[in-house]
């Protein structure tokens, strides 16, 4: 048997999800602190301080290599006339 449409009004409607409001309170919420703690900074250089000079080392062993196989690159143009007789 075919089914056939109902087309009340009840089987119509979609269930509805419930919806949850939520108030934002107006007073000032506590933050937090966003200070530096340079003891803090310290401790966390110090134990990384191998990975910071060697670093360092390869940098500057790099750019001493780079600049020492690098060819001369200066080059220096005059031309010089001879005084004019008539100016002296």
């Amino acid at each position: 048997m075919p089914k056939t449409e109902s087309n009340t009004a009840a089987e119509k409607e979609q269930p509805q999800a419930l919806q949850t409001i939520t108030y934002v309170p107006q007073y000032a919420q506590p933050f937090e602190d966003d200070t530096i703690d340079l003891y803090e900074l310290w401790i966390t250089l110090w134990s990384k301080k191998w990975l910071v000079i060697g670093v360092t080392v390869v940098a500057a062993l790099g750019s001493v290599v780079y600049a020492l196989l690098q060819p001369p690159g200066f080059k220096a143009e005059a031309l010089l006339l001879p005084p004019d007789e008539n100016k002296f």
